[in-house]
């Protein structure tokens, strides 16, 4: 891509059918590699109708390995923790969990949604999945108009444990496009922010049918509700630097527009 023009860089062909999910995978080679087995470097993941998701590496093209869903449900979404696992969401209504090294199984599942999961991000997380003390946290959202928010840590509290992963659901609902478009949504951790006992400070944000951009604090509470699209709003962003002071949301919507916001401080509860 070249500064005011288009550049055509690379044809990828992968799945057979409708691919509805795509990922940057590159970091996840490096826990891999450390541990002598470079699974991927340099690749993506690609998520499909077809139920499987398939690995490559986009310097020669081709499938470095294929993680197949139990009873080959469409993917939905697509998510690399950056920590050697993979969370695939699907029309089953959970988010799989798969580890880079062993893609026949899965570590593990998180059960809640009560349709179909349209999105999942975990974006400018600060904590780390092998450290125990710090959350590592991911967010998601449901065609059921919520938004959660979970620890995928490799090892959890048994509180947290008990409330299967889910450390808070969003308390307004989300709009879902009534044509079953895919909605996707964004995720913040900012330890500057109020928090819980069992989660840091952060917010996570998706926009709706209805053209609102709605943003919800770590413990679900409506923090803001943004307007100004015209159409389905597909996608929200926070700043890379949303942490350093840069309090900046992007959001794009199906009228052709991408808007950019500034969030005043959050409303302390």
């Amino acid at each position: 891509m070249e500064t005011g023009n288009q550049v055509f860089v690379k044809k990828i062909v992968s799945n057979t059918i409708c691919n509805c999910a795509c990922e940057i995978a590159c970091e996840a080679s490096v826990l891999s590699h450390q541990q002598g087995k470079t699974i991927m470097e340099g690749g993506i993941a690609i998520g499909s109708d077809d139920g499987q998701v398939r690995l490559l590496d986009t310097r020669n093209n081709t499938v470095t390995g294929t993680i197949t869903v139990p009873g080959n449900i469409p993917v939905t979404s697509v998510f690399s923790t950056g920590l050697g696992t993979l969370l695939i969401g699907t029309l089953a209504n959970d988010i799989l969990e798969y580890d880079l090294r062993n893609l026949d199984v899965a570590l593990r599942a998180y059960m809640g949604h009560s349709n179909a999961v349209s999105g999942i991000s975990g974006g400018h997380i600060l904590g780390h999945a092998l450290d125990t003390t710090v959350p590592c946290l991911t967010a998601s959202l449901g065609r059921d108009g919520k938004m959660r928010l979970w620890d995928n840590r490799r090892y959890v509290s048994e509180r947290v444990n008990a409330l299967g992963r889910c450390l808070a659901v969003s308390q307004e609902p989300i709009h879902p496009s009534p044509e079953m478009h895919l909605q996707r949504c964004d995720v913040v951790v900012d330890h500057s922010l109020p928090g819980s006992d069992i989660a840091p400070g952060c917010l996570m944000a998706a926009g709706g049918a209805d053209h609102v951009v709605r943003v919800f604090s770590g413990k679900g509470e409506l923090q803001y509700s943004l307007c100004g699209h015209e159409g389905l709003v597909t996608d929200v962003k926070f700043h890379p630097r949303f942490c350093a002071g840069e309090r900046v949301i992007a959001s794009c919507a199906s009228d052709g527009s991408v808007l950019l916001g500034e969030l005043g401080q959050v409303k302390h509860s």
